[in-house]
């Protein structure tokens, strides 16, 4: 393992280890480290961040707090934090809950109204939406 390894391998396990105090106790449960990259030129870091859709304006809005943070549980200056929203999964449950009513609304949805398009794939598109 070389020199650079074992620095990201440092910093994720430091960045890991006191993620509560970075993101706050209230975003705990619905964010999480995706990764760190380091920038040996510049001693610097990139820190990418999974979270849940409906927090991530809360979490631009404490940005400063948070780059204070990990600057201070790391060590190093914080180049840049990026948020990926992650919409596929929720970190609370292994379930997506799909209101019924929004189900159905999709289900029903006229195919000659679609922007004009009256081809044999659009058809085949609604044919998968209606069939789940």
């Amino acid at each position: 393992m070389n020199h650079l390894n074992k620095k990201k391998l440092k910093l994720n396990l430091l960045l890991n280890k006191d993620w509560e105090k970075v993101v706050g106790i209230d975003f705990f449960s619905k964010t999480k480290l995706k990764s760190l990259s380091y920038h040996q030129k510049s001693d610097s870091c990139s820190i990418e961040i999974l979270c849940d859709p409906s927090i991530v304006f809360d979490l631009r809005t404490r940005l400063p707090e948070m780059t204070l943070r990990v600057e201070q549980t790391i060590g190093m200056r914080v180049k840049k934090i990026h948020f990926f929203q992650d919409i596929f999964s929720s970190q609370s449950s292994n379930e997506i809950i799909i209101d019924k009513k929004y189900e159905d609304l999709s289900k029903k949805v006229n195919k000659t109204e679609l922007n004009g398009i009256k081809d044999l794939e659009a058809n085949l598109i609604f044919e998968r939406i209606n069939k789940k």
